[in-house]
């Protein structure tokens, strides 16, 4: 096991003390669990927002899911133990008394997103963005990424062209695309929770906060804006490594809550244009990040057209939708006519 003091200083590289603060402070008041027990479970599971033995859940009637994935602890004079975030159970609600669990309120589900969300995995693979989901703990939304190396898959391309003699003939061909980014959501959330956490991860990426090394590197498809988080003016690099979503996550930081409010007004614009209801306020008072339309602290344009991207590319996947069911049809109807011919 390591040592506390390379447990709590990795937390504090990855910007994250203020996190793990709040989950440590409630764990000890709650559940008596020491600060370094804490500090393995933090490390182990991204978000655990209140870890319990097996025998502690069934106490109060929750159940540990099929293949969950333990965290381990240890205890004084005894070998390790096994405890479970609260993402990891299901059963009956949760008691009054677990008072830390209260702060967390998952948004109601709303039928919307059953329809929506498929069509943003769409965009992302239209966009070139890996899409993935994995079990996490139950206050973490999701992450964007780089990736060292890129993947390659195929998108539909439209392609029109006149041949001589022809009218305009419209194609679908497949393209390979490098894909440089990746996207990775809790699959423990409800899909109401997967749209906003997939949209705000979206704006992080079409915002420009995750820039690229080479212009070759964008993809052709992409087109991120130009942005000047490479460096702060210390000098540090926000992508250096310490931290899997590509840039220090610091509540303190103004490049950190300037690239926070611009992902969550992607996604409060988007859902507006799409129907559903999203307050954003909560999220952003966490990171000091509030602002208002005279001192929005980041870039409006940024946002607008980040939104506007992904609004559009719905309707394309709506318009391709349609083409392939016409097309499904006029295939129907050709067999049948055939079919026809031939009986006579």
């Amino acid at each position: 096991m390591p040592l506390k003091y390379e447990l709590f200083d990795a937390i504090a590289e990855q910007g994250r003390l203020e996190e793990f603060f709040h989950f440590a402070l409630c764990m000890r008041n709650e559940r008596r669990w020491s600060l370094y027990n804490s500090a393995l479970a933090f490390t182990q599971n991204d978000g655990c927002a209140h870890i319990l033995t097996k025998s502690g859940w069934e106490k109060i009637h929750r159940y540990i899911k099929p293949g969950a994935r333990p965290i381990v602890i240890l205890r004084r004079y005894a070998a390790v133990t096994y405890v479970y975030d609260l993402a990891d159970t299901e059963g009956e609600p949760l008691p009054e008394s677990i008072r830390f669990i209260q702060d967390y309120i998952e948004p109601e589900p709303q039928p919307i997103a059953d329809y929506v969300f498929p069509y943003l995995k769409k965009i992302c693979h239209e966009l070139g963005i890996l899409y993935e989901e994995r079990p996490m703990g139950t206050l973490a939304g999701g992450s964007a990424r780089k990736l060292k190396f890129p993947q390659t898959f195929y998108v539909s391309r439209r392609k029109s062209e006149k041949k001589p003699g022809k009218k305009w003939e419209i194609t679908y061909p497949q393209v390979a695309l490098n894909v440089w980014h990746a996207i990775t959501i809790n699959s423990n959330c409800n899909t109401t929770v997967k749209t906003f956490n997939l949209l705000h991860e979206m704006g992080h990426i079409l915002c420009g906060h995750l820039p690229l090394e080479s212009k070759e590197k964008k993809g052709e498809y992409l087109h991120l804006p130009l942005r000047d988080f490479n460096e702060r003016e210390d000098g540090t690099l926000i992508d250096n490594g310490q931290n899997s979503t590509g840039y220090l996550d610091r509540f303190d930081d103004p490049l950190v809550q300037q690239m926070e409010w611009e992902a969550e007004k992607v996604c409060q614009v988007t859902c507006r244009i799409l129907g559903f209801k999203y307050d954003p306020s909560e999220y952003l008072r966490s990171y000091g990040a509030i602002g208002d339309k005279d001192a929005a602290p980041g870039s409006l344009q940024v946002v607008l057209m980040a939104a506007d991207k992904i609004v559009n590319l719905m309707e394309k996947i709506d318009e391709d939708k349609e083409r392939e069911q016409r097309e499904a049809l006029k295939e129907k109807t050709r067999q049948l006519q055939n079919a026809q011919e031939r009986e006579y």
